[in-house]
C-alpha cells in the first residue's frame, strides 16, 4: 500500500490542493497524510474503503480521513470522472476547532466516512468556485477562500446524509445491472433506459 503525502500534493502554507481526474479506471488502494474531499462527476466507481467496497453515483461527495485506506476502480468497459480535493491536516482541524471550540474531534468523528449526494448544479458551482481560487495569486486571499470552500463540502456532508440511497445489492449484482443497462448487451425491447 501506498502513502501520498501532502509535500508532493500543496504548499503547507495554503494547506489545500485539488486535482480534476478525467478518464479514472483503477486507484491502487492508499492513504494519506492529510484529508481529501472527493466527488465522483460522472459515471459510476466502485469505492473500497477500509475493506468495505460500495458503487458510487455521480455526485456522491465522500470525506476520507488520513488513516482512511481507499481504492476506486471504475465499471466494466468504462472510466468515470473525478474531483479529488486535498485538505492539510491543520486546515480542518482549524476549522474544526471552529465549530466545536469544546471538543473539535466530535467534529471529525461525524465526518468519519461521510458521503451525501449532490446535484450537478452544486458540483458545477465547486468547479466554478475552484477556478477562482486558482486564479488568485495572494496567499492569504487563498486561504481565505480555501477555508471558504471547506465549510461549503462540509455542509453538503452534514445537510444532505440521509438522502444517500441504500441499496441491499451486493456489489457484484451492481455491476451486472450496470452492463446489462448498456445498448450493446440487451436488445431494444428490453432495455432498461
Amino acid at each position: 500500500m501506498v502513502q501520498l503525502l501532502s509535500n508532493d500534493y500543496f504548499n503547507k502554507k495554503i494547506g489545500f490542493s485539488y486535482v480534476l481526474y478525467e478518464k479514472v479506471q483503477v486507484v491502487e488502494p492508499h492513504n494519506h497524510d492529510y484529508y481529501e474531499i472527493f466527488i465522483i462527476l460522472s459515471n459510476h466507481a466502485i469505492h473500497t474503503i477500509n475493506g468495505e467496497a460500495e458503487t458510487l453515483a455521480p455526485g456522491t461527495i465522500y470525506f476520507i480521513q488520513p488513516d482512511d485506506v481507499h481504492s476506486f476502480r471504475s465499471m466494466p468497459e468504462s472510466s468515470f470522472k473525478m474531483l479529488n480535493i486535498m485538505y492539510s491536516c491543520d486546515s480542518v482541524n482549524s476549522y474544526s476547532a471552529f465549530l466545536d471550540p469544546q471538543n473539535p474531534s466530535a467534529v471529525l468523528t461525524q465526518l468519519r466516512q461521510a458521503r451525501a449526494l449532490i446535484p450537478t448544479s452544486e458540483m458545477n458551482k465547486i468547479m466554478n468556485f475552484l477556478k477562482k481560487i486558482s486564479d488568485y495569486s495572494n496567499p492569504s486571499n487563498c486561504i481565505f477562500l480555501n477555508k471558504s470552500l471547506l465549510a461549503s463540502l462540509i455542509h453538503y456532508l452534514f445537510q444532505t446524509p440521509a438522502e444517500m440511497p441504500k441499496t441491499d445489492f451486493p456489489l457484484w449484482l451492481s455491476e451486472l445491472l450496470f452492463e446489462m443497462q448498456k445498448k450493446k448487451t440487451l436488445s431494444p425491447e428490453f432495455r432498461l433506459c
